[in-house]
């Protein structure tokens, strides 16, 4: 049932263009260099996401 519930959520925002959108590595990035981090680093992945680090 969570399935389907899924899917027709998901065709639902499609048709309404209401797509989530990740936010991307470099804003990230800046985020983390924002907030006093230091030596931030970035390592994009093939999907969505990716890896941020960083020395407080």
């Amino acid at each position: 049932m969570q399935v389907l519930w899924r899917r027709i959520r998901n065709a639902a925002r499609f048709a309404t263009g209401r797509w989530e959108r990740p936010a991307s590595g470099e804003w990230w990035r800046q985020a983390l260099a924002d907030t006093g981090f230091t030596e931030v680093d970035l390592e994009l992945t093939e999907h969505e996401g990716g890896i941020v680090e960083g020395r407080r």
